[in-house]
């Protein structure tokens, strides 16, 4: 019996150490919850539609290089140079 309870109270004790986890964060009046945590977009990234009808890696990097228009430094092994790439529309 002794050894039941402390089994229970040992159990108890670990699973409620996941509701004294970390509070949640308050944020300012009249800010809406869905854009408190939003980073403002990055001037540097380059955005691009790509359409990829699938093939070789060599060839994804020459899609996404005519795609955004800038050069794109990528590293293919030899062992993945022959690989099928699936058809690719972001």
């Amino acid at each position: 019996m002794k050894k039941t309870l402390i089994r229970l109270l040992s159990a108890v004790l670990l699973a409620t150490t996941e509701v004294f986890g970390q509070p949640a964060q308050q944020r300012p009046q009249g800010t809406p919850a869905a854009t408190q945590n939003v980073a403002p977009p990055d001037p540097n990234l380059v955005q691009f539609d790509l359409n990829f009808p699938g093939g070789t890696p060599r060839q994804l990097v020459e899609a996404i290089e005519k795609a955004s228009g800038k050069p794109l430094n990528a590293v293919i092994p030899d062992e993945d140079a022959d690989l099928h790439l699936p058809p690719l529309k972001m």
